[in-house]
């Protein structure tokens, strides 16, 4: 779905005046730079609990009782990316101004954290000349995680409770994309340099009452 950017609100400014149409492109919010993407196309989540019955027998009470296992799994698509010749190269004095791209797919032909975006696929335009590049254009990486969370409930008196608590963020440690570097001026164009939080562990223990 393409929608046509809106200034009020955003803070936002068009490439050029009188031609909006070239900031038409995939929904975003904020500025027309593309760093604010909401466009996911899919976005899944998953979020099972097992929770341990309550049962008769003292010993098995006492060792399998009042567990409880949580997860989640999500995942999103990637968010589009926008392409920017990093310069002011048509001397308007506006922000978010793209490059020419000069190949159709703006990929590189396996997409991966050294190579996402093919630098081939653009050039810096001539001055001043805007780009004809569009805007939230070019797929970016997806997104997914696996959290986990064991507690157990230690029951100290009728109104008082004890609960241990124990949680893992990205369970896999898998490795998850940061941010495309974008600026075409840059000399890590297409690359992700950065990546998403690696596995974050917790335990946490709580008295209610």
């Amino acid at each position: 779905m393409t929608i046509a950017s809106l200034v009020g609100g955003t803070g936002g400014t068009y490439t050029d005046v009188n031609n909006r149409r070239l900031d038409r492109g995939n929904c975003q919010t904020g500025t027309l730079s593309g760093t604010q993407a909401l466009d996911r196309r899919h976005i899944v989540n998953f979020t099972p609990l097992l929770e341990a019955p309550r049962f008769n027998n003292r010993m098995l009470r006492a060792a399998a009782s009042d567990w409880r296992l949580s997860t989640s799994y999500r995942f999103l698509s990637g968010a589009f990316q926008t392409a920017s010749d990093g310069t002011d190269i048509a001397l308007t004095g506006a922000a978010g101004q793209r490059p020419n791209q000069v190949l159709a797919n703006p990929l590189c032909d396996h997409p991966n954290a050294a190579c996402w975006i093919n630098p081939a696929a653009f050039a810096i335009p001539t001055t001043p000349v805007l780009g004809n590049a569009g805007r939230s254009n070019i797929p970016g990486p997806g997104f997914f995680e696996i959290d986990m969370a064991l507690s157990r409930i230690f029951r100290v008196r009728e109104r008082m409770s004890l609960e241990l608590r124990g949680e893992a963020f990205n369970l896999t440690n898998s490795y998850r994309a940061g941010a495309v570097t974008t600026a075409r001026n840059n000399q890590n164009f297409g690359q992700i340099l950065t990546a998403q939080d690696p596995r974050i562990m917790q335990v946490a223990l709580k008295l209610v009452f």
